[in-house]
């Protein structure tokens, strides 16, 4: 058996490279470089250091004598080497730089797609999934011309990382754009992945028939082209938000369990945290809300032990739906709002939806306020701050209408109901909420003594309220409209 002595072998490279390092032309150092960080991989963390140093070097000399296709490649395991060290910034300024070099040195679009798409990658493995999605769609794009066979996989991750920051609509949009890059390209893998995809998004839009459809199309097509990667990971919850839709609570529920411990095993914290947001949905529709509270909060306790990506503005709304209809007091939800907020700060400081988070808090902050005045204070500032987008949180209106009537400050609740009122864009997308500013108008014009006036104004608001099936509301509307008619006579 013949043998080969891969330690001697080893060091004569090594010499080989060292001459042409301290001695070679500059093509021969660039090159030298190159194979020396090639040697030593990018698999063992202490030696990463010095592999960036010498890709670094060879990066410059290849830019310095113009030679494009090796400094494309240099800069694609430079970038690799600094997400081995979860160094995300300095790997997207350094795949910036090959994408560049791909678009205007090179003109290969093919190049383009390849650097886009790890860029991309890079954005998700930061959190930063709205940026990942748009880079997913954007290295869609070049896939279709230059690499084809990626094109719908591409689109597929944009959907995905649309959902892992709530964002429905766009992922559906990207979803079926998807499916017709499959359609063009015979990739019935990708159909399969869209497809579930889709039964997911509709499921978390509780457009059931939607969902039903594309989970029945997804299964099918499956029998003749399997899956690719993304049904490995978002199938089982698609099928378990399926059933919530569907309001098979109980077999929700033991879908969501199965899921776990897959996402357990796979160690998919994110997967985990969704499918235990789908527990606590269910666990909500039954009536267990001392249940749906401890994996809320399960949910957060783990967030704000590793950096992960979570259902935050779900979890918040929900927990404030456990106190409405538990009698649970609303610190509770105070709590888990600020908590959400911390943890939001924390793991991506430039989310959107902080914004969001803090509103909440503000309103519930008036909410547990005793005192007319304070809450006044609080509302006006927030106001203030959101401008009209104000008169989209009708329990926020609700409340600082209200506050300002018990201030005796009737006449400006009146001029903030009719604010509201006079908004088209709200109307058009809030008009379900006219009886509530219908309502704030009445009373205040009832304080004011204008009893006519506010009786048209209560009448108004119970047959929103009616429309609505809002009973408990109705009843009370009803009841002023009754009252202001003898105070009227």
């Amino acid at each position: 058996m013949d043998e080969f002595d891969y330690r001697g072998w080893a060091r004569r490279e090594e010499a080989a490279d060292w001459d042409d390092i301290t001695s070679g032309t500059k093509e021969q150092r660039a090159d030298a470089l190159l194979n020396r960080a090639q040697n030593i991989g990018l698999y063992e963390p202490h030696q990463l250091e010095r592999v960036i140093g010498y890709l670094g070097a060879a990066v410059e000399i290849n830019r310095e004598i113009r030679r494009s296709i090796e400094l494309f490649q240099c800069l694609q395991m430079l970038a690799e080497a600094y997400t081995k060290l979860n160094r995300w910034d300095e790997s997207l300024e350094i795949l910036d730089d090959a994408i560049l070099v791909a678009a205007n040195d090179l003109q290969d679009d093919r190049m383009r797609a390849t650097a886009l798409g790890w860029r991309s990658w890079v954005c998700q493995s930061k959190h930063d999934y709205r940026a990942a999605a748009k880079g997913y769609e954007n290295t869609s794009e070049f896939s279709r011309i230059s690499r084809p066979e990626y094109a719908a996989r591409d689109m597929n991750y944009s959907a995905k990382s649309w959902t892992m920051v709530g964002e429905f609509d766009h992922a559906i949009a990207a979803a079926l754009k998807a499916l017709e890059l499959a359609r063009e390209t015979d990739r019935l893998c990708d159909a399969v992945d869209a497809h579930n995809m889709l039964t997911y998004c509709y499921a978390r839009k509780n457009e059931k028939q939607l969902a039903r459809k594309h989970f029945d199309l997804a299964k099918s097509i499956f029998e003749v082209g399997g899956s690719g990667q993304i049904s490995s990971e978002i199938g089982s919850r698609a099928k378990a938000w399926l059933a919530v839709a569907e309001g098979n609570f109980v077999e929700a529920e033991r879908l969501f369990v199965e899921a776990i411990e897959t996402q357990r095993r796979s160690r998919d914290s994110e997967g985990a945290a969704n499918s235990t947001f789908g527990r606590a949905v269910c666990a909500y529709q039954v009536d267990d809300y001392e249940r749906a509270l401890e994996l809320l909060k399960s949910i957060i306790d783990s967030a704000e032990q590793i950096r992960m990506n979570a259902d935050y503005i779900e979890i918040g709304k929900l927990c404030e739906e456990i106190c409405e209809y538990s009698g649970q007091n609303w610190l509770e939800a105070l709590d888990i709002w600020r908590r959400i907020g911390s943890t939001m700060k924390a793991n991506d400081p430039f989310n959107e939806d902080i914004e969001f988070c803090k509103m909440r808090i503000v309103v519930l902050e008036a909410k547990l306020s005793e005192d007319p005045g304070r809450k006044v204070e609080l509302l006006r500032e927030l106001r203030d701050e959101m401008g009209d987008m104000f008169f989209s949180q009708f329990d926020a209106l609700s409340q600082l209408g209200h506050a300002l009537i018990s201030c005796l400050k009737a006449s400006e609740a009146i001029r903030l109901a009719e604010e509201a009122l006079a908004l088209p864009q709200m109307r058009e997308k809030y008009a379900e909420f006219d009886c509530n500013w219908l309502e704030i108008k009445a009373k205040a014009l009832e304080a004011l003594g204008d009893y006519a006036g506010a009786k048209l104004a209560a009448q108004a608001a119970f047959d929103g309220y009616f429309d609505l099936d809002e009973n408990e509301s109705a009843k009370a509307m009803r009841e002023m409209v009754q009252r202001l008619a003898n105070q009227a006579a």
